[in-house]
């Protein structure tokens, strides 16, 4: 019978290239939910990963609260945004990745004690 001889393979993680992202959630702020440390106010967690270069596009709605999101970026990034536009209760953030990797999104109310449900939608696309 001959000898067989096992040899490791070791696998290489592939380098950056970090797939597109286009997820919607649907949530409820409660008053179980964590608090932001600027306000108290409530807020749930998502987190998605990108590469640098890529366009992030964030936007969240309620017809209960005010909607806010933070995104915080791998390397401490911050980005905010309260209304779309106007008046209006919906929030969205666009903007270009400054470094790959995970970013965390908090979907969050305009005020502290706003609670309720909503949808957040996070897309990422590759830079052209």
């Amino acid at each position: 019978m001959p000898l067989v001889t096992l040899v490791p393979l070791v696998l290489l993680a592939a380098c950056g290239s970090a797939d597109p992202v286009d997820e919607t959630h649907r949530g409820e702020l409660t008053s179980t939910d964590p608090r932001h440390p600027s306000d108290q106010s409530s807020y749930d967690e998502y987190a998605f990963t990108a590469d640098k270069g890529y366009t992030v596009d964030v936007e969240m709605s309620s017809e209960s609260f005010d909607t806010f999101i933070h995104i915080i970026g791998p390397e401490g990034e911050d980005w905010q945004n309260d209304d779309r536009a106007g008046d209006d209760w919906n929030s969205r953030r666009q903007f270009v990745a400054t470094s790959s990797g995970t970013y965390r999104v908090w979907a969050n109310s305009h005020r502290p004690g706003a609670e309720g449900p909503y949808q957040l939608r996070i897309r990422t696309t590759e830079a052209n």
